[in-house]
């Protein structure tokens, strides 16, 4: 009897096992890290900050558009900043962009398939529409820096030719000419804006607004704001849509800034700051042209205070950059820029760490926002579109000395010696206040042919006394581009694509004049 109960005893122990083991089969085979539902929010939040990441960093920005509009140039490899960048850092910014976009696309279709599950996050409109306008900013600035391109937009959906991003079906999508992308672009941020629900969250993986549906709204319209004016020569007719953008609500104080956000720690922290201080790309420092400029060398502008908050002194460190231990001076002879267009061989003889000036703490502090679109700029723009009213400039000079944090003493100083508005005027300070959006600027210097105050190919320009180089010393830039007398107009297509995609992208040359080159201008270059 005892040996029989025991044996019973061991059955329903057995029995409990199982039937345990059985309840949390699911629980235990299910892993936290590949949910069968994902989230649209994650893979939007994900894409921003791909997009970002590799557009900002020391590839996308630092070692092409960065030095080329001549915030920043290199204390090394010089020849990219003469214009010899490196096709395989093209292959991957053009990967890059379209791994981004994809993130965002997926992103719309998952929030869209699943309404159930993701509306906990944000309203579904909202989800949609933020996508539709970091797709539109993605593929404006994708477009403003190649040409015809292989678009996608969710408003599009049924146009034959928007390809792009549906690798199953089309392996090797058409390019779309600039002029129909930018009219859905206008399009898209037109339909987003209107499809934001303002008293409702936007998403739980918005960086730039924390879910705010009004600050979204007066993003796209101040984005369809930028791309009008963009437009304006070779389309008159979008008039019509910066008219329409400004009743919509534009940007109306720094409050209203699109930043993307960044955090504190070394996985979250911003793009260049890892570039120095992870990877030790020390090698970037901030240009002379545009330090003189600032200095009030050269153009028409007295010494600008923001100066010290774009710059380091020259004697700074880099470790004391880091950790924002140097002290900050008035003193003008304290900052000197880098020679920008010398040979690398040059380069090795001027920089000297007392001698030449990083950018500053405020530049590369961890956890620094990425600006994709400021008030300062809305202002700009519409001193341009009120035949370069004297207000809007003022305001968007005010607004940028803000946002930088430049005292309010200073700022006033600065402002009752600024010269009155005039298109050379208002475009130099839009460039300045574009300091770290360097594709935008490049834009802007392409369209208009400002500032008159960066180095051209072929000018001169002295160099900083050095025991190598006597006062006096002059250089002369030279491109190693054959036949290059101005800043690049687009960067070429990444090589692969004459290969992976041979007919639509002799297609696509060809639709831009037939060759693929730096000196090819997009639509809208007319300077």
């Amino acid at each position: 009897m005892k040996k029989l109960l025991t044996y019973i005893s061991s059955l329903i122990i057995l029995l409990f096992s199982a039937i345990s083991c059985d309840n949390d089969f699911d629980n235990i085979n299910t892993d936290p890290n590949n949910p069968k539902k994902v989230p649209g929010y994650t893979t939007f939040r994900f894409g921003c900050r791909y997009f970002i990441d590799n557009t900002r960093d020391e590839w996308g920005s630092g070692r092409m558009v960065l030095p080329w509009i001549q915030y920043w140039c290199q204390l090394n490899y010089t020849e990219e900043d003469l214009y010899q960048y490196r096709d395989g850092a093209n292959q991957n910014l053009w990967k890059d962009y379209y791994r981004a976009a994809e993130n965002l696309k997926t992103s719309i279709e998952l929030v869209e398939s699943d309404p159930l599950t993701n509306v906990q996050f944000g309203a579904i409109e909202n989800q949609t529409a933020i996508a539709r306008i970091m797709l539109s900013y993605l593929f404006m600035q994708l477009t403003d820096t190649y040409g015809d391109v292989p678009y996608w937009s969710y408003g599009g959906k049924s146009n034959p030719d928007f390809q792009a991003l549906q690798v199953e079906k089309y392996k090797t999508p058409k390019f779309v000419r600039q002029d129909t992308i930018y009219k859905d672009i206008l399009k898209e941020l037109k339909e987003a804006s209107a499809q934001l629900i303002l008293n409702k969250n936007v998403s739980t993986g918005d960086h730039m607004y924390n879910g705010d549906a009004a600050k979204w709204k007066k993003f796209a319209n101040s984005l369809r704001l930028r791309l009008a004016n963009r437009l304006k020569e070779i389309m008159p007719k979008v008039i019509t849509e910066a008219n329409d953008a400004i009743s919509q609500g534009v940007f109306t104080s720094n409050e209203d800034n699109a930043i993307f956000a960044y955090g504190t720690t070394t996985s979250d922290a911003n793009p260049m700051w890892r570039a120095y201080f992870v990877k030790n790309r020390t090698d970037f420092a901030v240009t002379n042209t545009f330090i003189d400029l600032l200095k009030g060398k050269l153009g028409t502008f007295s010494a600008d205070p923001r100066l010290h908050k774009f710059a380091s002194p020259k004697k700074a460190k880099i470790d004391d950059v880091k950790n924002n231990t140097y002290v900050s001076s008035s003193n003008l002879s304290d900052y000197e820029g880098m020679p920008y267009g010398i040979t690398s061989a040059m380069a090795s003889e001027v920089f000297s760490a007392d001698k030449i000036s990083y950018p500053s703490y405020d530049v590369l502090h961890i956890d620094r926002g990425e600006v994709l679109m400021e008030y300062a700029e809305v202002q700009f723009i519409l001193s341009e579109l009120n035949n370069w009213d004297n207000g809007y400039y003022q305001e968007g000079v005010k607004a940028s000395l803000e946002r930088w944090g430049v005292s309010t003493k200073d700022q006033a100083d600065f402002l009752s010696k600024l010269p009155i508005a005039n298109e050379e005027n208002v475009l130099t300070q839009k460039y300045i206040a574009l300091y770290m959006q360097p594709h935008e600027a490049w834009a802007e210097y392409r369209r208009t042919g400002y500032p008159k105050t960066l180095l051209l190919p072929g000018k001169t320009y002295a160099l900083p006394e050095n025991p190598t180089f006597p006062a006096g010393t002059s250089y002369e830039f030279k491109p190693l581009i054959f036949g290059m007398t101005d800043l690049p107009t687009r960067i070429p297509y990444p090589s692969h694509l004459s290969t992976q995609n041979t007919k639509n992208y002799y297609e696509a040359v060809k639709n831009m004049g037939g060759t693929d080159d730096m000196k090819t201008k997009l639509i809208w270059d007319k300077n």
